[in-house]
């Protein structure tokens, strides 16, 4: 299949002169003269390279390029500003903003042709490491939340987390329900029919695909997408289908930069086999001693399966005011590890929340509870950035010393 390249130009014989040139050698080409057409047509498209000008009538080229990186799905797409702007703080300007090249009309078909091939060149050996360094990684970080038992709220703390990273990163993010006959998420978002995750369950393992993944996906107005559980009692038979929850995983990876997995209670044989493949696993526990006790038990059988201890979390909620409960250094001494956040009991808002189908960080954007979610996530994502850095430096360390070897 030829490359795609996107040529954005308000100049007509600019636009079939280089498209003409650049088809002659095999090349795919679709054109566009407006700069937010550019951005719909990036999106849609997914162009190989952009040919990018610079002066355009209403959104200029750097425009064009400040929000094509800033947008998840078009971030990656290489860019050449190509313009009649000839001045250093001009060009300095472009490849600040993360264009790969820049170059100045006029210019000859060979060496604008040249420059393309080095672009995309480049663009296909960078793909090429990324994908062979981080392996089945895949796209994005999966990240579970589990308790030890329910009726901890697990539900929520994952859509509202979820919520909050989206707005933090402005990445795509999924939450997914993994708990049918339970599914909980729907209920509060006041969906009573979902059939998402039933439809892949039902489905031979072999037949789970990303697209077949991606076609269950339910778009919520916060800007993420949710794989939906039933309610349904009936629909927790599904539990068996072990192999499908392990594809499911795997196959949302590489829909979304983020997926956090709502596990539901305990160690099932779903969340042992999914679980392992999780970059991050929050402990949802409350401050009473024998959740406390439940908890230890569930980070020690976690660690067993192979998690390292600091992929491990606890998030402490409260969920009404009461001295009859253990104090934060309590709860940290007898569990055995430190809690990341500490959610203050807001049994009212909760309240409010379900009865208007509208999670807590969105009905009440700037009270406390949404503060705590957006500084769970900033940490989250600070994070998890942080362990693929250093991953990636040890597998790139590692392939050097093959290659040397």
């Amino acid at each position: 299949m030829p490359e795609k390249i996107l040529i954005v130009d308000d100049e007509i014989d600019t636009l079939q002169l280089v498209g003409m040139m650049l088809e002659s050698r095999g090349y795919q080409i679709i054109a566009t003269g407006i700069g937010h057409k550019a951005i719909e047509l990036a999106r849609a498209e997914q162009p190989s390279l952009i040919l990018l000008d610079i002066m355009m009538p209403g959104m200029d080229g750097y425009e064009v390029t400040r929000q094509l990186r800033g947008n998840a799905e078009t971030r990656q797409i290489p860019i050449i500003l190509f313009t009649a702007k000839t001045d250093m703080d001009s060009k300095v300007l472009g490849l600040e903003l993360g264009a790969e090249a820049y170059l100045t009309k006029p210019i000859s078909t060979r060496e604008l042709l040249a420059h393309v091939k080095s672009v995309l060149a480049q663009a296909q050996t960078r793909e090429m490491v990324t994908h062979e360094l981080t392996g089945s990684q895949g796209k994005g970080c999966l990240v579970a939340i589990i308790a030890p038992k329910g009726g901890l709220g697990i539900s929520t703390a994952a859509l509202n987390l979820g919520i909050a990273l989206h707005k933090h990163t402005g990445q795509n993010v999924v939450v997914a329900d993994f708990r049918p006959g339970q599914g909980s998420l729907s209920l509060d978002l006041g969906l009573l029919h979902p059939e998402g995750l039933n439809h892949l369950l039902q489905m031979d393992s072999a037949e789970i695909t990303r697209q077949a993944v991606e076609k269950e996906l339910t778009s919520h107005k916060s800007g993420v997408r949710l794989l939906l559980s039933s309610p349904q009692p009936r629909d927790a038979r599904y539990l068996s289908a072990v192999d499908n929850f392990e594809k499911i995983a795997r196959n949302l990876r590489h829909l979304a930069d983020y997926v956090i997995l709502d596990l539901g209670p305990g160690l099932t044989p779903v969340n042992d086999r999914t679980i392992v493949l999780c970059d991050q696993v929050f402990v949802v526990i409350e401050p009473h001693p024998g959740t406390v006790a439940q908890g230890r038990f569930l980070t020690d059988n976690l660690v067993s399966a192979g998690l390292r201890k600091d992929q491990i979390e606890a998030v402490l909620v409260s969920r009404a005011h009461s001295a009859a409960q253990l104090t934060l250094s309590q709860v940290q001494e007898q569990l055995g590890y430190q809690v990341s956040i500490d959610f203050s009991p807001e049994p009212d808002l909760a309240y409010q929340a379900y009865l208007r189908n509208k999670p807590m960080v969105l009905l009440q954007p700037n009270g406390l509870v949404a503060q705590q979610f957006q500084q769970m996530a900033a940490k989250l994502a600070a994070k998890l950035a942080a362990d693929l850095a250093v991953n990636l430096a040890g597998s790139a360390a590692h392939r050097i010393n093959q290659l040397a070897n």
